[in-house]
């Protein structure tokens, strides 16, 4: 009977590995997508406070007049 406990451990290891590459990369692209949803929500507040606030139509017509 062949002895092939070296590669059956060699097999585990590597399964392993690269289920921890796989969850680690999920992590990392999570962490990646949160700081980039912040960012975008500090742009868009500070596009928002830059634009002038939208009148009502009557208070447009109003101010013609």
């Amino acid at each position: 009977m062949p002895d092939t406990l070296n590669y059956l451990i060699f097999g585990y290891a590597f399964g392993l590995g690269t289920l921890g590459l796989l969850v680690g990369s999920i992590i990392w692209r999570f962490r990646n997508l949160a700081a980039d949803e912040a960012t975008l929500a500090i742009l868009e507040k500070e596009a928002d406070s830059a634009k002038p606030a939208k009148q009502p139509a009557s208070e447009k017509a109003a101010q013609v007049s």
